[in-house]
C-alpha cells in the first residue's frame, strides 16, 4: 500500500525524511515557498467575527508547514503544493493576518493579509437641529468609511472629514415639511 491509499502518520513521517534527504542531495532551491491567498482577497470588509482562509503554498523543497494568524496548520505530509483551510477568529475593525510557509530546506516566506470588520452601522451627529425653514447640517462617521447618506430618499453630497467621517449640510428646500 501507499501513502495515498492508506494514509499513516509513521509513513508520513518516514515520507517527509526521504524528501528532505533528496532535496539536499540535489541541491537546494534557492527560492523560498511561494504563498497564494486564495480566499478572502486583499481588503475584504465583512461582518463575520469569524472567516474561513484558504491558501495555497508551493515549492521545489516541498512544503513542510503552513501557519495562518500563528497557528499551525494539519499538514498530513509534505508536498510541492499545499492547499489548506484554516478557520480564523476575528475582531471589530482592522485585522492584519499573516499567513507563513516552510519548506523542507527550511526557507520560510509570510504574507499578510487584511480584513475589516465592520459590525456597527454608521453614526449621525447633527450641527443643529431642523427647525422651520432653516436646514441642518452634521458629521456621519463609520471607521469602514461612509458612501452614501441619505435624507427621506434624497442623496445628500457628503465632503471628506477625518478618520472615516463625511460632512453634510442639506437645505430645507431637500427636506418635505
Amino acid at each position: 500500500l501507499s501513502i495515498e491509499q492508506q494514509h499513516s502518520a509513521r509513513a508520513a513521517y518516514f515520507l517527509d525524511l526521504a524528501r528532505g534527504a533528496i532535496v539536499q542531495a540535489s541541491g537546494v532551491s534557492n527560492f523560498p515557498p511561494s504563498i497564494d491567498i486564495q480566499s478572502p482577497k486583499e481588503g475584504t470588509t465583512t461582518s463575520d467575527r469569524e472567516l474561513e482562509i484558504h491558501v495555497v503554498a508551493s515549492s521545489e523543497n516541498y512544503v513542510s508547514a503552513i501557519r495562518v494568524a500563528g497557528e499551525r496548520c494539519f499538514v498530513p505530509s509534505s508536498a510541492k503544493r499545499l492547499a489548506v483551510s484554516h478557520r480564523v477568529s476575528l475582531v471589530p475593525g482592522s485585522n492584519d493576518l499573516v499567513i507563513e510557509a516552510e519548506d523542507l530546506a527550511v526557507k520560510k516566506t509570510k504574507v499578510a493579509t487584511h480584513i475589516v470588520v465592520d459590525i456597527d452601522g454608521p453614526v449621525v451627529s447633527f450641527d443643529n437641529a431642523p427647525s422651520g425653514d432653516a436646514g441642518f447640517s452634521g458629521v456621519v462617521h463609520d471607521p469602514s468609511g461612509v458612501t452614501a447618506f441619505r435624507v427621506e430618499g434624497q442623496a445628500v453630497t457628503l465632503s471628506p472629514g477625518d478618520a472615516g467621517q463625511a460632512l453634510f449640510a442639506v437645505s430645507s428646500a431637500n427636506v418635505s415639511q
